[in-house]
């Protein structure tokens, strides 16, 4: 609770693994952007913009609150459903938290090959800004990363990062070593800042998402 920001990130929340049905009803965002990316199962999302659209592994759906906006979010069909997945805040800044709001879904992401040092090379999806020279086509207000890794078993792999911005990494599945610190599921290391990489590890194969961007200066308040 001390960490409010790394970048513009500002809250990160996983719902699942579980069998459930899911129903968060219509309700209001201000200031802030909210990242959602599936695991497993269909979500559906729904706001006061019009938009009308299902969700699955591999997409992104991106919100821009600006000004204000609501949405609800249901997973498919009327019975429970297995369901994964990973939703972010990205808070906005000045320039940008009153515009107006925006909704965009991308079903095309680009993927990164990263060299090994040891076993199998690594793979990365850019979810959000900009890694490793490949940038998502989702609109950014503040320099940013978002991106998923896959490090197979028995690799260890150099994750390139910006020297001038500040990185976490979140272990969402299997097990990993990052920085010479064993990571226990959901777990989140903060990297700080003035690092050109870090060095992960995986002996038996991990799904890992990084987060970063330049530091984020001035004060939020979340309600």
């Amino acid at each position: 609770r001390n960490l409010p920001t790394i970048g513009a990130w500002c809250f990160l929340d996983r719902f699942g693994p579980a069998d459930t049905r899911m129903r968060v009803e219509p309700h209001p965002h201000i200031g802030l952007q909210t990242v959602t990316w599936p695991l497993v199962g269909e979500i559906r999302h729904r706001d006061s913009l019009g938009s009308d659209a299902d969700l699955r592994r591999g997409q992104l759906n991106l919100m821009t609150a600006g000004n204000g906006i609501s949405h609800s979010e249901y997973s498919i069909g009327e019975d429970p459903i297995p369901l994964d997945a990973l939703q972010f805040w990205v808070v906005l800044p000045e320039s940008a938290r009153h515009g107006v709001a925006g909704f965009e879904r991308h079903t095309a992401l680009p993927g990164v090959t990263l060299p090994a040092v040891d076993g199998a090379d690594a793979a990365a999806t850019v979810v959000l800004g900009e890694f490793a020279g490949a940038t998502s086509p989702a609109t950014v207000h503040t320099p940013i990363v978002g991106a998923e890794i896959v490090v197979p078993a028995g690799t260890t792999v150099h994750l390139p990062l910006r020297a001038d911005w500040e990185h976490g990494i979140m272990l969402v599945e299997g097990a990993a070593t990052v920085a010479e610190h064993p990571l226990a599921l959901n777990d989140t290391l903060y990297l700080g800042d003035s690092r050109e990489s870090v060095e992960v590890s995986s002996a038996e194969g991990a799904l890992l998402f990084l987060l970063g961007g330049e530091p984020f200066e001035d004060e939020i308040v979340m309600w």
